[in-house]
């Protein structure tokens, strides 16, 4: 049973990592938006640059007032070398986990900002968020919004239709002046949405 259950962790080590990388790979765009990502990555790095470098002053005030002076030299080289090590795992986690939380954020703002571009060009486009993206309260309100210019739009160009062609008959007499202010007051109807 014991052999069984590390021959299935061994396993589940050995073909979990390719996945991961797959994942991490799988992105065609790192960087949807470089100057956004960047300057937030660098915040956040700078911000935990900061934290590690108070934990270092407290952790050197600790050595200095409570140690003796002959134990400092020994600990002293041991515990720089360690130091920098941390300090650059946890500066390589943070700069890896803030690109893929900003990538969370730049990616669905791209989306709506490609969708809000192609709306002037009469598509019946969407916001489709990724299941794990931030943002996603955002996605709903911007698609009523949508189809909410989508109906206006159809409105309008049936009101203008039908002025056009009542302004043929108009010109060509056909209608009469009640006829056409019927008609005008309905087409206004219909662009107030009633």
């Amino acid at each position: 049973m014991l052999l069984e259950n590390q021959r299935e962790d061994r396993w589940k080590i050995r073909h979990s990592l390719p996945r991961f990388m797959k994942g991490l790979l799988r992105r065609r765009r790192f960087f949807v938006s470089p100057a956004f990502q960047l300057s937030l990555t660098w915040r956040i790095l700078l911000l935990m640059m900061l934290a590690v470098g108070i934990t270092a002053t407290i952790d050197a005030w600790f050595y200095l007032v409570f140690l003796d002076q002959r134990m400092m030299i020994n600990v002293n080289m041991a515990y720089l070398n360690k130091f920098i090590a941390i300090l650059l795992l946890v500066l390589i986690g943070g700069a890896v986990w803030t690109l893929r939380l900003t990538h969370r954020i730049a990616g669905p703002v791209y989306r709506i900002i490609r969708v809000l571009e192609k709306t002037g060009d009469h598509g019946k486009t969407k916001v489709c968020l990724r299941k794990n993206d931030l943002l996603q309260e955002l996605a709903q309100p911007v698609n009523a919004t949508l189809a909410l210019l989508n109906e206006q739009r159809l409105r309008i160009h049936l009101a203008r239709k039908d002025l056009n062609s009542l302004l043929e008959q108009m010109a060509e007499g056909e209608r009469n002046e009640e006829d056409v202010i019927r008609q005008i007051r309905e087409a206004v109807r219909r662009l107030d949405g009633e």
